[in-house]
């Protein structure tokens, strides 16, 4: 039986999705009978809060396809007349809302690591036009270093200003 979507919460307190593939048998036919009354909603029910359960309390460990020991939810189903034989969790995901929260942290990470790069080859260029031009007086190398910092720094197209005297 596949369980899909179950969500638990990581120990950091995320929500993680997972979906698990359990496989069973009816070992006990009168306690199957005798302790529920909706067949199908016992398994659910039993076993998606037993797998959640399990899965909450070893996240770390949990793999992608990975078969887990069942006993733990051997004791849970007996109950209800169920042996579990087997437990594979097929997916482990991050829950939408997380996803769209790392991937805007990974953008805005990206964008200023662009931007330091920008800024410190801006600089380099900078410092290598002041050195070739060492004639300048000292107020024409700032104005040199202004304009080169502002233009390979902007965002935008550079706009050419004239000064008029």
């Amino acid at each position: 039986h596949v369980f899909k979507d179950i969500r638990i919460i990581d120990a950091t307190g995320t929500p993680v999705i997972i979906t698990a593939i359990l496989q069973f048998h009816i070992n006990n036919s009168e306690a199957y009978v005798m302790n529920s009354n909706r067949k199908t909603d016992v398994l659910e029910r039993a076993a998606s809060d037993a797998i959640r359960k399990h899965c909450a309390s070893h996240m770390k460990e949990l793999r992608f396809e990975e078969m887990f020991d069942p006993s733990y939810l051997t004791d849970a189903l007996t109950t209800y007349g169920f042996c579990v034989t087997g437990l594979t969790i097929s997916e482990v995901c991050y829950a939408p809302e997380v996803v769209q929260q790392m991937l805007m942290k990974q953008q805005a990470m990206a964008y200023l690591d662009a931007r330091k790069s920008i800024v410190e080859g801006a600089i380099g260029v900078a410092k290598d036009a002041i050195e070739k031009l060492p004639e300048l007086s000292k107020e024409s190398q700032e104005q040199i270093v202004t304009n080169i910092l502002t233009i390979l720094t902007s965002g935008n197209a550079p706009q050419p200003v004239l000064h008029l005297k």
